[in-house]
This record gives C-alpha cells, sequence and structure tokens, in this order.
C-alpha cells in the first residue's frame, strides 16, 4: 500500500506499462527489444523503491523500530514484491507482443530466464544497498528520487552492472545448452547475497541505524 501510494515508487511502473505496451503491440520484438526490457524493468524497479525501502516510510521508521516482527518482515516483503513484479513486468509486456504477432514462444522461454536473472540480482542488490546504506529521502510527491542524484547514477550503473548485463548474456549471447545452468548459478548467486543481507538485517544495530537515518 504505501509503494503504490508514493508517488515516486507508482510512476515508473506506470511509464513502463504505458509506453511499453503501445510498442509491444506497434513494433516487431526483435534483439534491441528485449535488452532494453532486461534494462529498464529492473532498474526502474529498483530504483523507484528497492535500493532506498527504508527511506519510504522516513518518519515512520521509529515507529516501526518499536514492532520488530513487521520490520523484519519489511525487507523480505519488499524483495518479494520487486522480484514478482520484474518477472510479470517483463513476461507481461513480451505476451503483449506474442498476442501481437510481433514474437515466438522461443522468445518468451528466453525472457523468462531472462527476468529471473534480472530480477533475482536487482532485487538481491536492491536488499543489500537498503539493508547497508539507508538514505533519508526528502519525498514531496513530485517525483523525487529515493537517494541523492549522484548517488541514484551510481546504483543505476552498479544495477546495470551486477544485474542487468549478466540478464542481456543470457537471453542474447548465450547458447541455449548454456542458458539455463547460467540463470540457475547467477540465481543462487543472487539468493545468496540476499539471505547475506537478511541475516544482517537481524542484528539490532543495523536496524537502529537504518531507523535513525531514514526517519531523522
Amino acid at each position: 500500500t504505501t509503494l503504490w501510494r508514493t508517488p515516486e515508487s507508482r510512476r515508473p511502473i506506470a511509464a513502463i506499462v504505458i509506453l511499453g505496451a503501445p510498442s509491444m503491440i506497434l513494433f516487431t520484438f526483435n534483439s534491441n527489444i528485449e535488452s532494453a526490457l532486461m534494462l529498464a524493468v529492473p532498474a526502474a524497479l529498483s530504483l523507484a523503491w528497492g535500493v532506498n525501502i527504508f527511506g519510504l516510510f522516513g518518519p515512520g521508521m521509529p515507529w516501526l523500530a518499536s514492532t520488530p516482527r513487521v520490520l523484519t518482515l519489511l525487507p523480505r516483503v519488499a524483495a518479494a514484491t520487486q522480484f514478482v513484479l520484474t518477472v510479470t513486468l517483463v513476461w507481461s509486456l513480451w505476451f503483449i507482443s506474442y498476442l501481437a504477432g510481433n514474437t515466438d514462444q522461443s522468445t518468451g522461454q528466453r525472457l523468462l530466464l531472462g527476468s529471473l536473472v534480472a530480477g533475482s540480482l536487482s532485487t538481491a542488490l536492491s536488499t543489500y544497498l537498503s539493508v547497508h546504506y539507508p538514505v533519508r529521502a526528502r519525498l514531496t510527491g513530485r517525483g523525487d528520487a529515493l537517494t541523492p542524484p549522484l548517488t541514484t547514477l551510481t546504483y543505476l550503473g552498479v544495477l546495470v552492472v551486477v544485474a542487468c548485463l549478466p540478464a542481456i548474456i543470457v537471453v542474447g549471447t548465450l547458447e541455449p545448452p548454456w542458458q539455463t545452468p547460467t540463470a540457475a548459478t547467477l540465481t543462487v548467486i543472487a539468493a545468496a547475497m540476499w539471505l547475506y543481507s537478511i541475516r544482517e538485517w537481524s542484528k539490532p544495530s543495523v536496524r537502529a541505524r537504518a531507523a535513525a537515518v531514514t526517519g531523522a
């Protein structure tokens, strides 16, 4: 609910749907569009809330800090939401193109693997950044970024290298016999990174720091 009510988090999703759906109908689904989806969707969702999930709650973080169970579940729910939305958006846009006769099922299979890789890696990286580098977000409802401009650019570069490029390689470069094993390996690495961040989040000192920084 908080994510959807926050314009800074809602607008990137709306932009992907509003701009992406007509493009899937009007244009042939080629390798350029595949790469664009692997770049745009995970990066947009990560920067919309994933990289600074606690900053969205701002002054509410001290209250959340007094409810340990809710605070424990918060990064898990945020990560699950980000991962599911990444896969759903990528595959939904492909399905629109498929219904329009602009692509085939083999492309959908590749994109499913790519979205799993991009979604898992971007979600794991976002959780890591949220837990270890919380930032106070000054949200006014006018589309402000969750992080300062230079930080946002840095995060974008890291997301492209760590999450988007591996997905593009899986989708567009690797031969079919290598796609599934590579995607599975990258997903396991992402899961390990995410579990590390969740374990760190269980430490009271890490939670207290996040509440102090974002709720100031």
